[in-house]
């Protein structure tokens, strides 16, 4: 499927919107949703709060959810994702086993504004995510049935900025 048909677009999310809750929130209804891997790129946490994003990096890859939206829901995620922009990529969906049932589809993937990031390279330095924002992440990860290895390896692994304590 190209991504430019008007009826379905595909988006790859890596951050919050693998969570169904965060996408109830921002009324965004997926009529179909998969874990999915895109190769060559890795998964960063950027800015101040440690907002997901997708550098390009040969040989890494990064697992999420492969979402069918509409149109008016991509052009609302744009107004959501104001620091970033679209890529279009191409990434695998697979079933349950990321080595098994890959599907090649072109999506969209948000990655940061080059041109922002050009002129204030400070404000998109790297910056761990709060916990928080981690188990959203990660619930959404484990909903959609991304692969465990990844969840376990990489989304596991993130050094993060623990909550802070009513004690």
């Amino acid at each position: 499927m190209d991504v430019s048909d008007d009826n379905a677009i595909e988006y790859f999310a890596i951050g919050s919107m693998m969570n169904k809750t965060s996408l109830t929130m921002r009324d965004l209804k997926p009529s179909k949703s998969r874990p999915a891997l895109l190769k060559d790129f890795e998964l960063i946490f950027g800015m101040k709060y440690g907002m997901a994003a997708a550098r390009r990096s040969p040989g890494c890859e990064i697992h999420g959810v492969l979402h069918r939206i509409t149109k008016k829901e991509l052009i609302m995620l744009d107004k959501i994702e104001t620091w970033y922009i679209r890529e279009k990529v191409e990434v695998f969906s697979y079933g349950g086993d990321s080595s098994k049932d890959i599907e090649a589809t072109l999506a969209y993937v948000y990655v940061f504004n080059p041109e922002l990031v050009a002129k204030d390279p400070v404000l998109f330095e790297e910056h761990p995510p709060k916990e928080r924002y981690m188990a959203i992440l990660m619930e959404g990860a484990i909903d959609y049935g991304v692969d465990k290895n990844y969840i376990s390896k990489t989304l596991e692994t993130v050094k993060y900025v623990p909550r802070k304590s009513n004690t």
